[in-house]
């Protein structure tokens, strides 16, 4: 790690070692996430990562919370409480200095950083704790037991994107009675993924969360295709293919609706499951459930309306 004589950091340098046991599993992955995860950190900055994965005789490594990057954030705030401690400078402070900030972008992969609220996570903290306070108690202590205060930032991403590209499936199917079913490969493992995903689903189709049901039973033989509930995917790779689906069976009840009021598509949208002129959002037109019981039922048009998307994430 090399850094000026004021705390910027010009740049560091990982190499990582990664125990997968006896068969590869998730060793490898677990490596070159944790190099990208920390990337978020301090991007201002030189930076080089590079990782091997070792075959020992041990279990097999598999993922837990963090993947990866626990262990390389860990090396990495080492180093910098190193260098504070070397040049005299308040560990909150140079953190201060390097932490990222909107519009910073990831070395490693040029990704750009939307929303950094790290400066205010520290100011914040150091008030709140009394970090000056504290830190100067805890100077000159002397015997065998001593008590130190320490700051540490930590940085994660969800997914895997670069290690692996993302995809996810979607279906949506409306009901005759307008409610809208949902099927995923993502699993609920009592994360919440089916609450956010029956929410996303409302708001972008227009109705209430109670019409949308998740049909929570994920079986490769009949839901579109999830690779599983890891690495905190759900609401950034899973949630957007339902929106995706969400948007396609939009359009598809506007352009039914078109048709049984004589009316453009450009003027209609729907809003707590109710068709209305976009002119006037006060006045419903007709309901989601009039309009499925036509859209089934009627001898001449429409049919079972639904929506299917399949997308890649690579962010």
């Amino acid at each position: 790690m090399g850094v000026n004589r004021d705390g910027t950091l010009k740049g560091y340098s990982l190499d990582v070692l990664s125990n997968t046991g006896a068969y590869a599993s998730h060793g490898h992955s677990i490596a070159s996430a944790g190099g990208n995860k920390v990337a978020y950190l301090y991007p201002r900055c030189a930076y080089a990562y590079s990782s091997k994965t070792c075959y020992t005789n041990l279990p097999s490594a598999g993922a837990m919370r963090g993947y990866g990057a626990p262990q390389v954030v860990f090396a990495v705030e080492s180093m910098l409480d190193d260098a504070a401690t070397a040049l005299g400078i308040d560990p909150v402070e140079i953190r201060l200095r390097n932490a990222a900030r909107e519009g910073d972008a990831n070395p490693l992969t040029g990704k750009r950083i939307y929303s950094a609220g790290l400066p205010e996570c520290l100011e914040k903290g150091r008030k709140i704790f009394e970090w000056e306070k504290r830190r100067a108690e805890c100077q000159n202590q002397q015997g065998n037991l001593r008590r130190g205060v320490g700051v540490a930032c930590f940085s994660y991403t969800s997914n895997t994107w670069p290690v692996g590209v993302e995809i996810a499936g979607a279906r949506l199917l409306m009901n005759q009675d307008g409610t809208i079913n949902v099927q995923s490969g993502a699993t609920e493992i009592g994360q919440g993924a089916d609450t956010v995903f029956s929410q996303m689903v409302a708001e972008t189709v227009g109705v209430p969360v109670s019409d949308v049901r998740v049909i929570s039973t994920q079986d490769t033989d009949v839901t579109p295709f999830d690779p599983g509930a890891f690495a905190s995917r759900q609401s950034y790779v899973a949630a957007p293919a339902l929106r995706s689906a969400a948007l396609l069976l939009k359009e598809k009840i506007i352009a039914h609706a078109a048709v049984m009021l004589h009316q453009s598509a450009m003027n209609l949208t729907l809003i707590k499951g109710h068709i209305v002129l976009v002119e006037r959002p006060e006045e419903p037109l007709m309901s989601l459930k009039d309009l499925a019981m036509d859209a089934f039922y009627h001898p001449e048009r429409g049919g079972q309306l639904s929506a299917e998307s399949s997308i890649k994430n690579h962010h």
